[in-house]
């Protein structure tokens, strides 16, 4: 349940008496107020009075009136903080009630992002990446919407996320370097395949070499932008080359088979 459920339902009925009780802006209570506190301070300046006039009889009245004045407008007030104190202890044991419920949920939560950090490090020890990835988004995403309480323990939990960020990073950026060598590699086997065919006239073949390398660049990882580049550069010389030998041997008149004509048709990648 919410704290907030809890102060909004503690103690409404006393709240209302209380606002009632000592609200400034309530004339009736206000006026019955100032009312009592004049009474009381004309009662006792006519104490004084009589007093000074040695009246000790109506004097003696006049001050056990006082006397009984003072008392209820003491009650009242006594009346009022009661009221108060009553309210105050009721919304504190509201908000330990809200704040164990709380502490109980997010004990709970804290619970399941341990066991699933367990099994982050589980799948990271048996090279599951894809798997320690997807799981450590879920957990990031239950690590934010834990309640601001337990700070001690949130502390440390986001030590722990930390270092397996680390370890997750490291282990990413090992997978991305393995697999763009391997298919940096391929290409530049491609590419010598290609060479090959062009300088042997096999514009076909150079052909279907150069589209097959333009789909492997565009599976490279990211990063790796210089040797994306000096490669990149290799894949145009190709596609030049390709051009360029069809282009004399247009020139020179060589015949072309109805199966190459139009092969040199096709959009640069």
């Amino acid at each position: 349940m919410d704290i907030d459920d809890f102060l909004d339902n503690a103690g409404k009925e006393k709240k209302d008496k209380l606002k009632e009780a000592v609200d400034p802006l309530n004339s009736d209570k206000t006026d019955k107020q100032l009312n009592a506190q004049d009474k009381i301070l004309t009662l006792i300046a006519e104490v004084k009075q009589l007093m000074s006039e040695q009246k000790f009889e109506p004097a003696e009245r006049k001050y056990v009136e006082a006397k009984e004045a003072f008392a209820q407008f003491t009650q009242k007030q006594l009346d009022v903080q009661n009221m108060i104190y009553s309210d105050l202890e009721s919304i504190n044991k509201s908000m330990v009630l809200g704040l164990n419920s709380l502490k109980e949920e997010c004990e709970k939560k804290i619970d399941v992002i341990q066991q699933l950090l367990e099994k982050i490090h589980e799948h990271l020890n048996n090279n599951q990446l894809q798997l320690a990835n997807q799981l450590f988004t879920q957990v990031d995403v239950l690590y934010k919407n834990l309640p601001n309480i337990m700070l001690d323990r949130k502390i440390h939990l986001e030590q722990e996320l930390s270092s397996i960020h680390i370890a997750l990073s490291q282990k990413n950026n090992l997978e991305s370097t393995k697999e763009f060598q391997t298919k940096f590699a391929n290409i530049k086997n491609l590419l010598a395949f290609g060479f090959q065919n062009v300088q042997a006239g096999k514009l076909t073949e150079a052909l279907e070499f150069y589209h097959r390398i333009n789909s492997l660049y565009e599976e490279l990882p990211k990063g790796f932008l210089y040797e994306k580049a000096i490669l990149y550069e290799q894949i145009l010389k190709l596609f030049k080359s390709v051009q360029h030998t069809h282009r004399k041997a247009t020139a020179q008149n060589e015949l072309i088979s109805p199966e190459k004509k139009g092969i040199l048709n096709f959009k640069k990648k």
